[in-house]
């Protein structure tokens, strides 16, 4: 299997097919969907998880991950 058959295996790719084609149904029936200001906004609120999710990352590469920590954040409320 080359190409585009051996890729049609992964759930990933079958997910990111669903979100383009969710997307795009969504920009077909709204006009704003696809505008600059909905886009910056969905970034702004983003950020924030990304940038922690950033940091979790680095903690998870140099093998230091510990798995109490969402727990702490369970019990911390």
């Amino acid at each position: 299997m080359h190409g585009i058959a051996q890729l049609r295996h992964f759930r990933e790719v079958n997910v990111l097919v669903a979100l383009v084609i969710v997307g795009a149904l969504i920009s077909l029936n709204t006009q704003y969907f696809l505008t600059t200001n909905n886009l910056m906004g969905v970034f702004r609120a983003f950020s924030l998880t990304a940038i922690m999710s950033i940091g979790m990352v680095m903690v998870i590469i140099t093998g230091g991950i510990d798995l109490s920590v969402g727990s702490a954040m369970g019990l911390a409320g």
